[in-house]
Parts: structure tokens; C-alpha cells; sequence
């Protein structure tokens, strides 16, 4: 079964949860069941359960107000690094990354590739073009030409362990390119992407499905895996 973090956004998630467990329909130990068989890649969840349902440290609505503070104070810190990259370089989509491109008030272009199969980054291509932002989109193979074109490389993540972080796959590729170049790359994320030890063995990359990839054919194997883990050693600034 597919994650389903890729069908409902995060507070949408979190909400519907909570309600279940508020009105008795899920317990403790249900709610972390429910989290690692339905949602093993959201480590926001995992904060979530830990903070607000096994620890109570937080009611929801203080949880979700951390969540957007954090939001604003890592868009804050990422400005002050972005003073000196005119042309930036980004993977797939990340809201946070799009946020920063928007407010910096410097960056003169932007080089995107695709993101395949699912095309995020042309859909990110498209959002900053309608916001009056320069953008060159390029095929996922001309990642090496965008990325020594540029002063920075931007990324967002989904989750962050203790020596790897989270990306869509290619990611690692990217940060490789970007090293052979010298350009620096800065990874953005929330606090509650950051995955306690106690939780680690229950996150799961799963495979997505096949269709997305090619027509399933007989004796094709197709693998889809959408993200990767990426070496921290490797980024200049996490964000």
C-alpha cells in the first residue's frame, strides 16, 4: 500500500487523527499503529504522537502553532544565507524552498528539472513563473549543466535523521554534483521533521506504484521509490 502522506497534506492528517482519539475511537497504542501502518514515511506524525498524545508536552492547536513559528523562523534564517545567490538550483518541490525563492527579493533565476515520474518540479516551475520569477526547466538528466550554473543549491526534507536526511530520490545525486562544483547547498526543515532514535526502525520508504513509471508490461520489473536518504556531511547549511 502506498504512504498516504502523498494523498492528504500534513494538518489535514494530524487533525483527523486526533479527532479519533479524542472521541475514543482510537487509543494510544492505536494511534501509533495507525501512524507506522498507514503513514511509515510522515515523521511528523511520529512528533506529533509523541508530543501531543504519548507525552501530552502539547494540545494539538500548540502543536500546530509550533509547526507554522517554526515555519517562519526557518524562512527567516534562510533569507540572511540567500543574500548572495543570484541563480539558485532546486529538486522536486518543497514548500519551504518556494517560500524563500518568493521573499528573497535577489534571486534573478531559477533552474529547475522535472522530478519525475510525478513531475513536481515542473509544477514548481510553473508557480514561480506565474510569480513573475525567471525559471529554466530542464529534463531530470541536465541536473549536472543547472547545478554548476548556479550560486546555490535549495532543498527541502522530509525527514531528518542523525547523520542522513529525507529527499525526493536524485537528491543524493544533486548534493554529489554540487560538490564536484563547489556550490553550496543548503537543506531546509522544521524541528518536527527531525526523527527520534526511539522511532527510526519504524520509518518505511515504500515503493509506489508501478503505473506511475511505465504500462506494467510481463517480465518488466519497474521500481518506483520516491525518496532517498543524502549524507548531512555533504551540506554546507541545514537549515
Amino acid at each position: 500500500m502506498p504512504d498516504k502522506n502523498r494523498v492528504k497534506g500534513s494538518l489535514e492528517v494530524l487533525e483527523e487523527v486526533y479527532a479519533e482519539y479524542k472521541s475514543g475511537a482510537l487509543t494510544e497504542e492505536s494511534v501509533f499503529h495507525k501512524i507506522v501502518n498507514d503513514y511509515p514515511s510522515f515523521v511528523v506524525l511520529y512528533t506529533f504522537y509523541d508530543s501531543v498524545i504519548k507525552n501530552k508536552l502539547l494540545s494539538l492547536d500548540e502543536f500546530i502553532e509550533g509547526i507554522n513559528k517554526n515555519k517562519k523562523r526557518v524562512l527567516k534564517e534562510a533569507l540572511k544565507h540567500l543574500k548572495g545567490c543570484k541563480k539558485v538550483f532546486t529538486y522536486s518541490r518543497s514548500s519551504q524552498v518556494k517560500e524563500a525563492i518568493l521573499s528573497s527579493g535577489n534571486i534573478e533565476t531559477v533552474y529547475i528539472t522535472e522530478s519525475r515520474p510525478n513531475m513536481e518540479g515542473t509544477l514548481l516551475a510553473r508557480e514561480l513563473a506565474e510569480s513573475r520569477i525567471e525559471v529554466v526547466l530542464g529534463v531530470d538528466m541536465m541536473l549536472e549543466h543547472f547545478i554548476k550554473e548556479s550560486h546555490c543549491v535549495l532543498l527541502g526534507s522530509d525527514a531528518v535523521f542523525e547523520k542522513t536526511f529525507v529527499n525526493k530520490i536524485g537528491s543524493r545525486v544533486v548534493v554529489n554534483i554540487a560538490e564536484d562544483y563547489k556550490i553550496p547547498v543548503f537543506v531546509f526543515a522544521i524541528p518536527e521533521k527531525k526523527i527520534k532514535k526511539e522511532y527510526e526502525k519504524y520509518y518505511r520508504i515504500e515503493k509506489e506504484p508501478p503505473g506511475e513509471v511505465a504500462r506494467p508490461l510481463p517480465g518488466l520489473i519497474i521500481d518506483n521509490i520516491y525518496f532517498e536518504h543524502v549524507p548531512l556531511s555533504k551540506v554546507k547549511l541545514f537549515i
